[in-house]
């Protein structure tokens, strides 16, 4: 797939600037990316690398629903998958921050593919850690409903901020 290719572009790009005697990574990142195809935008395809997260935004049964679409590619969650730590631990873990997999941290990079359908209504939300790390996905889903299309990205920003957020905040929003 494209999108796929792409990365593994970018990542041989960004892994030239590794600087091995210091031990430090120069210009490292995470990635989301998303396509939407169809006329009407019925399906997204998701690639992702590190710890931004992918998210879907739905109304089932009149109820108002949140979904992570990803899965981060970080130490925690690593230690949640084994059954090590739980999620709330995982929340104030030492190592928190640490992601075991990122754009130009390896020569090769194997990015996380997802196809996701969507529905009138729905919503894609695509965000750093920024977001994710300072904020509750039951927040965040509040957010994306209670305001116009228009302000979301904004809000959730605000939020993150307003909730200690000292990371970088990057929130993209694409609405069915």
């Amino acid at each position: 797939m494209e999108q796929v290719r792409k990365v593994r572009t970018n990542n041989a790009e960004r892994y030239c600037l590794y600087y091995p005697d210091e031990g430090r990574y120069s210009k490292l990142m995470t990635l989301h990316q998303a396509k939407l195809l169809a006329r009407q935008f019925e399906r997204a395809y998701i690639v992702n690398v590190g710890d931004s997260r992918g998210y879907h935004l739905f109304t089932s049964e009149d109820s108002e629903c949140i979904q992570q679409v990803t899965k981060d590619h970080s130490h925690v969650r690593d230690l949640i998958d084994r059954g090590e730590i739980t999620e709330e631990q995982a929340k104030l873990h030492p190592d928190r921050n640490k992601i075991t997999r990122a754009i130009g941290a390896e020569e090769m990079v194997t990015p996380d593919y997802f196809e996701l359908d969507l529905a009138d209504g729905d919503m894609l939300l695509l965000c750093s850690d920024g977001l994710s790390s300072y904020g509750d996905d039951m927040d965040i889903l509040d957010i994306c409903f209670e305001y116009p299309v228009e302000v979301i990205c904004d809000k959730l920003v605000d939020y993150a901020n307003g909730n200690g957020g000292h990371d970088n905040i990057s929130v993209a929003l694409i609405a069915v």
